[in-house]
């Protein structure tokens, strides 16, 4: 824990917002703290690493809490330990990434990027051998995990809600009903065509062979389509496991 930046107990409300009795709560739940105890002996001082409280409140906070949370920790810069190099520009957020009316989705992409890139730093500050950069950047990539977890569920929530996205179950049972309209619809056009071309043969009785051809040609087609379909799921299984 960085004793430069530790937030008393009042000083974490206030970046919360939160009541004493809430983050009292949060306490007995597990939020992380360091609690001093006084000269004079009585109740323990309880002060916070921002990172390490903000992460914690990201992911089990109510609603508003881990949208404040995830705020807080995307525009507060954590000093390196030891003035670490690369510690600092990984920690520090640009001017244009702090914009207070940012919306969900813009801040979900923005975030991800944000955790590649600190992915990345993780992995060149582990080529190097340098343990104080790696358990800062550790650190501060495990936040980010957190928050982009929440985000990416607030997300698919609200996309569910605008109707941009559906439950998968339910997705898979529509197509299922579209296809069988469709192939039902396709199989009856021998039948339903066959009034139509009868008046136009010169053997009648060949009827019944006409009809045979067409319904050999439309079982065919539904065939291939489905040999299609199923060669492009599983071209696409094999690309996205690759």
């Amino acid at each position: 824990m960085n004793n430069e930046n530790i937030l008393s107990m009042s000083a974490f409300r206030q970046k919360t917002g939160a009541s004493e009795a809430t983050v009292c709560r949060w306490l007995k739940k597990g939020l992380p703290c360091l609690r001093i105890p006084r000269a004079g002996g009585g109740r323990a001082q309880v002060f916070f690493d921002p990172s390490d409280a903000l992460s914690w409140v990201a992911a089990n906070g109510n609603r508003t809490a881990r949208h404040k949370a995830i705020a807080l920790a995307n525009t507060t810069p954590e000093a390196a330990p030891n003035g670490s190099p690369g510690t600092a520009a990984a920690s520090k957020p640009s001017p244009a990434d702090a914009g207070d009316d940012e919306g969900l989705l813009p801040a979900l992409d923005r975030l991800r990027k944000q955790e590649i890139e600190s992915h990345r730093l993780l992995i060149r500050l582990k080529r190097k051998g340098d343990l104080n950069a790696v358990l800062a950047v550790s650190e501060r990539h495990l936040a980010e995990t957190k928050a982009l977890a929440v985000l990416e569920n607030a997300a698919v929530q609200y996309e569910t809600r605008m109707g941009e996205l559906a439950p998968r179950a339910e997705m898979i049972t529509a197509y299922e009903r579209i296809m069988v309209s469709v192939k039902n619809s396709v199989l009856g056009i021998p039948s339903s065509v066959m009034p139509l071309i009868i008046p136009h043969l010169k053997d009648q009785n060949k009827a019944h062979d006409i009809m045979d051809l067409l319904d050999k040609a439309t079982r065919g087609a539904l065939r291939s389509a489905v040999q299609q379909g199923r060669a492009e799921r599983a071209a696409r299984e094999a690309g996205g496991t690759g």
